[in-house]
């Protein structure tokens, strides 16, 4: 089924397809660990970390595209932090819950700390990996969301931290783009990115919108090539600086192209959009449950490994969405409403297409 883009349909397709090749690089990185050899078609996405990448950029424009009318509006502050509060935490906490019942199960794993478990909790973005290991993301993104609240509240006084915030991350990209942490890192440079994006599509139409997508997926395609054949090591400036440069070319041609009403994006792939966050949250665990059902299956030991592959992507994939559709999405629209109830906002927010 296809359905007309109207609502950043594209955007969501394009944040699906990125949760998608984490899914895929984690899937090829839990089989290699298992048999400890090269895994057919899970070698093909050696960069899928690269999604993250495009995560980073996309969050820039979504929070610039979305909120970017509530800077310099204190009043604004109660709607925006209410709508990134609930978009990030309720869910994540249970994951969180979900995870430490694991870790407390299991005869081999390490429970984390106290002091690790509440700064976990909080996502403090300095001085701990979460115990959800792929939470390390989200640090960035929090304080991403802070400092564009001193935004809403002073627009010079935001614009001063943010600049100073990005030109420290800018200096890790000569050390190298892993290094450092969530408050000084060579990713938190992709967020200007994103903001750059949002900020260009607010005040002028995009010309061969389509022609730019098509180009912001070549620099992407062409970015993985050279990091899959090894010309370049992933953790190096070169893959990630293509990465950057393709989602934000891509996210360009996207929205311009929907506005044009020249992009028709099929259901399925706006649904996946949605569910994004959960499958990128979850897919490790419903990648441990799916191995777990194989090996009890006696399945590990007779399938080959392509198809190790295939089951596991499948049901780390199927199994976030399935999570989504039935605890994210209920769970995230339960406590809007109550805080609603409680607290009501200045006013709801657009019909943007992106949450």
């Amino acid at each position: 089924m296809l359905v007309k883009a109207n609502k950043l349909a594209g955007i969501e397709a394009g944040r699906g397809v990125a949760a998608l090749l984490v899914v895929a690089v984690h899937t090829r990185d839990h089989v290699f660990k298992n048999y400890g050899v090269p895994v057919p078609l899970g070698d093909w996405f050696l960069f899928g970390h690269a999604g993250v990448d495009f995560f980073f950029v996309l969050s820039g424009f979504i929070i610039a595209w979305v909120h970017g009318r509530d800077i310099c509006q204190p009043s604004r502050l109660s709607h925006y932090v209410e709508r990134r509060f609930t978009r990030i935490f309720p869910f994540y906490w249970i994951v969180c819950l979900i995870t430490l019942g694991m870790l407390a199960l299991s005869a081999h794993a390490e429970f984390p700390t106290a002091t690790r478990t509440a700064l976990s909790l909080v996502l403090a973005p300095y001085g701990v990996t979460p115990f959800v290991s792929v939470a390390w993301t989200l640090q960035h993104e929090i304080l991403f969301y802070v400092l564009f609240a001193i935004l809403i509240l002073d627009r010079r006084l935001g614009a001063g931290l943010m600049a100073l915030w990005f030109a420290a991350s800018i200096l890790h990209v000569v050390d190298g783009w892993a290094e450092g942490d969530a408050v000084v890192s060579a990713f938190n440079v992709q967020f200007l990115f994103g903001l750059g994006a949002a900020w260009l599509l607010k005040r002028q139409r995009i010309p061969a919108p389509l022609t730019l997508l098509c180009l912001g997926i070549g620099v992407f395609v062409v970015a993985a090539g050279i990091e899959d054949v090894g010309l370049v090591p992933g953790p190096s400036l070169l893959p990630h600086l293509g990465y950057t440069i393709g989602a934000t070319l891509a996210i360009l041609g996207i929205v311009e192209s929907e506005r044009q009403g020249r992009l028709r994006v099929p259901a399925l792939m706006a649904s996946l959009g949605g569910a994004s966050y959960s499958i990128y949250l979850t897919h490790l665990i419903c990648l441990g449950i799916a191995w777990q059902i194989m090996l009890r299956l006696h399945l590990a030991s007779v399938l080959p490994l392509w198809a190790h592959f295939l089951i596991l992507f499948t049901c780390a994939a199927t199994g976030g969405w399935i999570l989504s559709v039935t605890i994210e999405h209920p769970v995230m629209s339960l406590v809007r409403n109550l805080i609603r109830r409680s607290h009501p906002v200045v006013s709801p927010a657009p019909a943007d297409g992106v949450r």
